[in-house]
């Protein structure tokens, strides 16, 4: 009887991680799939908005470890007088990582929600170029964290 419930339990935690997974994965279908549509309210483009920030905003961690590591790899190379042209790559990832981190702080302080009942157009507009806004700085983020990732993983 253990053994069944044993059993049970297993097939329980299995099916809630598939679900999980399931989930995700339909997040990650509906993020791909938003885009700047001229249909839906302005709420749906708000939320829109929101889906991207809530999506980079992690990475906000892996920006700051980036730079970290990279810090680490100068202090090395110039410890060891390493290569000037492998010092002047690891620097301008390093600053890449800081314009990228910049872009989302700066971002975040100009993004301003806007009132409900106000010209309905113009707050359509609004969130029309706030989401290219934090999509370019979803670019910037991804391009820089990889730049990063390929010189610390080749050095």
């Amino acid at each position: 009887m253990n053994m069944k419930r044993h059993n049970f339990n297993i097939l329980l935690v299995i099916i809630a991680v598939l679900l999980t997974a399931s989930c995700q994965n339909t997040k990650k279908d509906q993020s791909s799939e938003t885009s700047t549509e001229s249909t839906g309210t302005s709420k749906d483009l708000h939320d829109q908005v929101m889906q991207i920030h809530d999506e980079i905003m992690p990475k906000m961690d892996n920006i700051m470890k980036a730079k970290g590591q990279l810090q680490e790899k100068l202090d090395s190379l110039r410890a060891s007088n390493g290569s000037e042209e492998v010092i002047s790559e690891l620097e301008k990832a390093k600053l890449a990582l800081s314009e990228a981190d910049e872009a989302m702080m700066q971002w975040m302080r100009d993004f301003k929600p806007q009132e409900d009942g106000a010209d309905e157009k113009a707050i359509m507009d609004y969130y029309k170029d706030q989401e290219e806004k934090i999509k370019a700085v979803k670019d910037q983020m991804y391009s820089s964290l990889e730049e990063a990732k390929k010189l610390l993983e080749g050095q």
